[in-house]
């Protein structure tokens, strides 16, 4: 899961950067599912809002993919730091129960 997040949040985000974006969005999404999965209902709340971030960041990301612009790359931004804020929750969460798990 830290990987995922960290690739996502590497991207340097641009007009061009749209299918870079989807790509690591998509393997975070999967990451966050598996997550879900294997823990029940431990996390919960911080899966939660991490699913509703990556969703706002999707929704950003394809728009930008479809009409890339200036107000396309500050939405993705901003959807961005909420995947951020959202990601490091539920990382933190992960490190404490599991300290070796998360990535």
């Amino acid at each position: 899961m830290r990987t995922s997040l960290k690739e996502l949040q590497q991207v340097k985000v641009s007009k061009g950067s749209g299918a870079v974006l989807a790509a690591d969005l998509a393997n975070v999404q999967t990451s966050l599912k598996a997550l879900r999965s294997s823990a029940g209902s431990q996390w919960s709340a911080q899966i939660s809002s991490a699913e509703s971030a990556l969703t706002q960041l999707h929704s950003a990301v394809t728009s930008l993919r479809n009409q890339p612009s200036v107000s396309a790359v500050a939405a993705v931004a901003t959807a961005m730091a909420a995947v951020t804020t959202a990601g490091t929750a539920l990382t933190a969460q992960l490190q404490a129960k599991c300290p070796a798990t998360g990535s």
